[in-house]
């Protein structure tokens, strides 16, 4: 499987899940597109196909109107349940789940003191598995079946020590305890703490299909009354397969956020209060309970913030996770989330009681999920893939991830494969470029084709091998069904390039300054050839070591060569630039910025400004490549950083944690200093900071041009940098 995001990521809260730019759509938009994908594979129902294309203008107010006339696969659904229940109604079997029990649960639901030991929980719980247990035998060609090994049907669990419920395979409840009850006597016992083992366990991410995030409190009796006998009168006059015009959706929790553009309206706000401000004013704004918004201290939590972080540590498990799942159950209130690498969708509210027909529709369909369904793109699931007929093997070596989770969140791993007896190694880049973009593989043939024979390019670039798109994982699509706002669509897609070792952050002293030199040399010529890189990055900057033909044709300096010239010729590393995902041809603009940690401040101070992406200019590149050296030079290896000196910290929360202007400013307030105290490399970087710092003074000089309104070319600027560095290097 390809490799999972650095734990100390999300343990930090790092993550980019940010409610604060939702999508919210109708739950029963979204209710109809989940049925599509439970569909037989014979039916021609999908996703771009559904009367779903019906629905753009959806009426709220008349339910039952929009219901037949646009959602008849709702209305086929609710039907084939209905009939199972009534028939369970008037046949009950007391040796299994009844209608029965299932009232009586949802009457202890809405009743019961939140002040017992898993308060609602239990009930909620016994109330989804019955649900489940009786869901399970409805058998119908209009939709698929449930799974028939046993094993393999979802179940609701208690996760402690997490204050989750979510839903898992008995296969994986059974693992984890080492028991190996049926469906039906976990379901009623052990995971409700109504057996005497009391011992919840948590579980890994990689066996949680969906999370829900729980706070309710006990209704009173006038309430109950209505909803308990209100249900159990349909189902007494037959009536439970219609929707009934007291079905009455709420408004969104959360309409308002998506106009708070604020930087620091992200999900955490115990590590920047300007957040918890932003989420307090869009509560203000929607009408909203300020109990929901998890303050300072963290004594409270927002259900919608910790929801976006298990969606985030759900997606973070492998490249190959396309979306995730939670639902956020608030007062009795349900709300749907999906997130995936586009962004998340979230459903209005509904009040799961009074219209608990909808929740046994959505349960249903859970329950007939495959792995694709639930997130778990299967072909790229395992140590083994296949790209164009050809196995590779995973070596478990990463040569680099990144740090964020939607987007690209590019992963290059080294892989194996047999070819001619021999064993060879590549590496594998499995990433989500944006659909709209010519695919990096465009870029990396031409420059193979025109530019592999200049001696700054060659070798210098990453050499293609294969590359493979997956359409079928494109976000865009359960957009278009739902009718949403179409955000900027992405696919998953594997490059397979010649092997490299690791980035510019695996290396110190002279190796990452001849890297970066090398890297600065390749950038420059193809600059010159129209081809603009966009986003200079440490994870961007390769090395590979030295091949047979390189080292021989150094070792031809030396007659003879001896151990000291071998010695060299083992350690001498070259420098690779990689990533050409954000690539552009020089006459247009970069339709995504790169990475904030980096960037220099002239463009994030544009970014802040202006509405569309700015124009790069060569010196903006270069400014990249110093705040790699800057940056890396003072906090790698993390445990030499000095961080009781001002800037390592500050270089560790640009892009992270510090909004963007400030980061520019911070940037602009360096980059005027004019002696270096402030700049504190750690012990490994010492030498490193020596060969490199003469790159902070060309910047600054050619910045003052600009501002001076002096003219200059790149290439004036490219000769200084290299005669400078080459004079520090030798």
């Amino acid at each position: 499987m390809i490799t999972l995001v650095p734990r100390q990521l999300l343990a930090k809260k790092q993550i980019d899940i940010d409610i604060a730019k939702a999508t919210i759509v109708h739950p029963l938009k979204l209710i109809e597109y989940l049925i599509t994908l439970v569909r037989p594979a014979h039916h021609s129902d999908s996703p771009g196909s559904t009367p779903l294309a019906a629905l753009t203008g959806f009426d709220s107010e008349n339910v039952e109107e929009s219901l037949l006339t646009g959602m008849p696969l709702l209305g086929e659904l609710l039907t084939e349940i209905g009939n199972t229940l009534k028939k369970d109604w008037e046949h009950p079997n007391s040796e299994d789940f009844t209608v029965r029990e299932m009232l009586n649960k949802i009457k202890a639901f809405t009743t019961h003191s939140a002040e017992a030991d898993f308060g609602p929980y239990t009930h909620w719980i016994n109330l989804t598995n019955i649900s489940l247990a009786l869901l399970r035998g409805i058998e119908s060609k209009k939709f698929r079946s449930a799974p028939q090994v046993e094993g393999e049907n979802i179940i609701m669990h208690y996760n402690a020590p997490r204050s989750d419920s979510v839903l898992i395979r008995l296969d994986d409840v059974q693992e984890l305890y080492g028991a190996h009850s049926t469906w039906k006597e976990f379901a009623k016992t052990h995971p409700t703490g109504q057996s005497d083992n009391s011992d919840h366990r948590a579980f890994d991410w990689a066996s949680i299909k969906l999370v829900y995030k729980f706070r309710h409190r006990a209704t009173g009796s006038a309430q109950l009354s209505r909803l308990y006998w209100e249900l159990e009168d349909k189902f007494e006059r037959g009536e439970f397969v219609q929707l009934r015009k007291s079905l009455q959706l709420h408004d969104p929790v959360l309409p308002t956020l998506s106009i708070v553009h604020q930087p620091w309206s992200h999900l955490t706000t115990r590590q920047n209060p300007k957040c918890e401000r932003a989420i307090a004013l869009s509560c203000e704004l929607a009408d909203l309970p300020r109990d929901i918004v998890e303050d300072v201290e963290g004594h409270r939590g927002n259900l919608f913030a910790e929801a976006g972080k298990s969606l985030s540590e759900m997606l973070s498990l492998s490249q190959c996770t396309t979306h995730a799942h939670a639902f956020v159950l608030q007062e009795g209130i349900l709300y749907m989330m999906i997130a995936d690498r586009s962004g998340v969708i979230i459903s209005k509210g509904f009040n799961v009681v009074e219209n608990f027909h909808l929740y046994l529709a959505l349960l249903f369909v859970l329950q007939r999920f495959d792995q694709s369904q639930w997130g778990l793109f299967t072909p790229l699931d395992g140590e083994t893939i296949t790209i164009s007929n050809r196995e590779y093997v995973s070596t478990n070596r990463v040569v680099y991830r990144s740090r964020g989770i939607v987007g690209k969140h590019s992963t290059v791993q080294l892989y194996a494969y047999l070819e001619d007896g021999f064993k060879r190694r590549v590496a594998v880049k499995v990433y989500w470029p944006r659909r709209d973009r010519s695919p990096e593989e465009d870029y990396l043939k031409k420059i193979q084709e025109t530019l592999d024979k200049n001696p700054r390019v060659h070798g210098h670039t990453p050499f293609l091998l294969d590359a493979h798109h997956w359409t079928v994982t494109n976000t865009l699509r359960i957009r278009v069904a739902l009718g949403c706002d179409l955000s900027i669509p992405r696919h998953l897609a594997v490059l397979v390039m010649r092997e490299c070792e690791g980035t510019i952050r695996d290396l110190r002293g002279q190796q990452y300054a001849c890297v970066m030199l090398d890297c600065i040399k390749a950038h420059f010529a193809l600059w010159e050839a129209g081809i603009r890189h966009g986003d200079i990055s440490d994870e961007n900057l390769l090395y590979r070591g030295l091949v047979e033909e390189e080292k021989q044709r150094f070792l031809k300096r030396f007659e003879p060569p001896g151990p000291a010239e071998y010695a060299i010729v083992d350690e001498l590393r070259i420098g690779i630039l990689a990533d050409f995902d954000m690539a552009t041809p020089t006459s247009h603009r970069y339709p995504e910025r790169g990475t904030t940690q980096f960037m220099s401040a002239r463009l994030l101070d544009l970014f802040c400004q202006t509405s569309g992406p700015p124009p790069h200019e060569y010196l903006d590149e270069i400014e990249a490549f110093m705040w790699v050296a800057v940056v890396d030079s003072a906090t790698l290896p993390p445990e030499e950083r000095d961080n009781g000196s001002l800037f390592p910290v500050r270089y560790f929360g640009w892009g992270r944690t510090t909004p963007d202007y400030q980061t520019g400013l911070e940037k602009s307030e360096w980059l005027r200093w004019r002696d270096f105290p402030p700049h504190v490399p750690t012990e490994s970087h010492e030498k490193t900071w020596s060969m490199l710092w003469p790159l902070v003074n060309i910047v600054r000089s050619f910045r003052k041009k600009e501002k001076d309104g002096e003219k200059f070319e790149a290439k004036e600027l490219y000769d200084e940098i290299v005669t400078t560095l080459h004079g520090k290097n030798k």
